[in-house]
């Protein structure tokens, strides 16, 4: 009788796990890589224009993955620490399979080009109050993190995808670093609309809607505006 019992228990147990694992989204890692804890850095002094096109910055990360079937969506995260040399900006780029992970209009809220996006920005001032850390000049601050995540529809299910990372600079000639970084892969089976994918307008999307119904229903909604725009407006 214990015997049977047992039994029944791990069946259930067994049962329960299947149906929890069937349930939940399929999530996986599929690269994690390091870089330059050497005491080495990687450096650039080229900048990029609206993609595509030449200059494009410079290649610092590749990576070849292969999700499984069933996922739709893939996450490339980057971590590390930079700095920047005469208040120049830090652009960043991520490409899946040769093509912008995130496309933007060109100068538009960071004023990168069209595929990039600023992350690091430290304006210059005399050296007195602003650094001059390593002998770049004013705005050359060591060393500040920079986190982001790109957030991209996997165009073929159970393809191989090649990730790539470019960084440049806003000013063409000014070097920018970035030292003792970590990226990070993964790909997922998510459901619903809510799935990275972008909308005819960002007011159509699944965040706009739900902003809009907030504001609706008497909600503080921040409103949007264009950069650079007198705060009173």
């Amino acid at each position: 009788m214990r015997k049977a019992r047992t039994l029944l228990i791990t069946i259930a147990a067994l049962t329960l796990a299947g149906a929890g694992a069937k349930a939940n989204p399929n999530y996986e890692r599929l690269a994690a890589a390091q870089f330059k804890f050497d005491g080495t850095e990687f450096a650039t002094a080229t900048t990029a224009v609206n993609f595509p096109g030449q200059p494009d910055g410079a290649l610092f990360f590749r990576g070849r993955v292969t999700p499984e079937p069933d996922s739709n969506v893939l996450f490339v995260s980057f971590y590390a620490t930079g700095d920047e040399h005469g208040g120049a900006k830090s652009w960043f780029s991520c490409r899946l399979n040769g093509a912008p992970c995130r496309t933007s209009p060109p100068f538009a809220v960071d004023e990168a080009p069209n595929g990039w996006i600023t992350l690091h920005h430290l304006p210059a001032s005399p050296p007195t109050t602003n650094c001059n850390d390593g002998g770049g000049g004013p705005g050359d601050c060591h060393d500040n993190g920079i986190a982001y995540q790109w957030c991209v529809p996997i165009p073929k299910a159970g393809a191989p995808l090649t990730v790539d990372l470019r960084m440049a600079t806003s000013n063409p000639g000014t070097l920018v670093f970035i030292e003792k970084g970590h990226v990070f892969i993964d790909a997922a089976n998510m459901r619903g609309e809510s799935r990275c994918a972008p909308a005819a307008t960002e007011a159509e999307s699944p965040l706009g809607l739900a902003l809009k119904d907030a504001a609706e229903k008497g909600e503080e909604v921040a409103r949007t505006r264009k950069h650079h725009e007198d705060q009173d407006q």
